[in-house]
């Protein structure tokens, strides 16, 4: 003898189990489409700031987007650029800053430049040959105390 559950239990039972499986699926779902547009948004706006030359804002919405999809070559590569982009042009301004004697200006842009990209030897140079402001002030002190004159006989003081 075989025994079989009413019809109506038989519905009933199948909709409370495949109720929470589709719940859990359209959940899943959700969250990827969540996941994908957040990528897709931030890659967007990466271009966008490049296409604008504000390559500082390009690598903080590539690097979003890289930690939404960190096997993307596009947005890797599209980052590397914004690096390189944004690189040159803090070492540009640090030059402008050296040349205008605005030394801690200088030396920020160009530690800026070699964050961006370590690999530039031009940047490091400069930052070797960029003396920093409290050295150039002391250089200044010691220079005009050097040619300094006593006001009593016009003795010129020199350094020892």
């Amino acid at each position: 003898m075989h025994l079989q559950a009413p019809s109506g239990v038989k519905q009933r039972l199948a909709r409370s189990t495949a109720g929470p499986l589709l719940s859990l699926a359209g959940t899943v779902l959700l969250c990827l489409t969540v996941w994908a547009c957040a990528a897709a948004t931030a890659t967007r706006r990466a271009q966008d700031a490049e296409f604008q030359k504000d390559y500082d804002l390009a690598v903080v919405e590539y690097t979003k987007a890289l930690r939404e999809k960190p096997d993307d070559a596009e947005i890797r590569s599209g980052l590397g650029r914004a690096k390189l982009r944004a690189s040159e042009v803090h070492f540009q301004r640090g030059r402008r800053a050296a040349e205008t004697g605005k030394l801690q200006e200088a030396l920020v842009e160009y530690e800026l430049a070699a964050e961006l990209n370590p690999t530039n030897g031009l940047v490091d140079d400069a930052l070797r040959t960029t003396p920093s402001p409290r050295k150039a002030r002391q250089r200044s002190r010691r220079s005009s105390i050097g040619r300094a004159t006593s006001p009593r006989r016009g003795w010129t003081c020199r350094p020892t």
